[in-house]
């Protein structure tokens, strides 16, 4: 739960939105609904590496079920960072939740940081 932020402690990151973005990256994995499991990551990895279109069909928005949990791998990054910015996170701290997979932003060397640590890339 604390890898993320130990990993970018531990390589001298002392930036404290990075190291609160790095605490808070995933909050998007569960809401009152459920939450996502082991099932649902596997299946959002094969799905997104051999049927995309069928991952965006099945990951839809829903309340219950197994494609909630698909739904959640999908949009954790926009809904944790949505839940961030509700309890009073800056801009900065949403901003890096809310584009911790988005390979295209990986200019910002904060968030190249957070990606590096999440993907656990030494």
């Amino acid at each position: 739960m604390l890898a993320v932020h130990d990993r970018l402690a531990a390589g001298g990151c002392d930036d404290p939105d990075v190291l609160l973005a790095a605490l808070l990256h995933d909050v998007g994995k569960v809401d009152a609904h459920g939450r996502v499991g082991l099932t649902q990551r596997v299946a959002a990895v094969l799905l997104g590496w051999l049927a995309p279109s069928i991952l965006t069909w099945a990951a839809r928005p829903s309340r219950w079920g197994w494609r909630h949990g698909l739904y959640l791998v999908r949009e954790h990054p926009a809904l944790g960072a949505a839940a961030a910015w509700e309890t009073g996170c800056s801009e900065r701290v949403r901003w890096l939740i809310d584009h911790h997979h988005d390979e295209s932003a990986l200019a910002d060397p904060d968030l190249r940081l957070l990606h590096t640590a999440d993907e656990g890339i030494d």
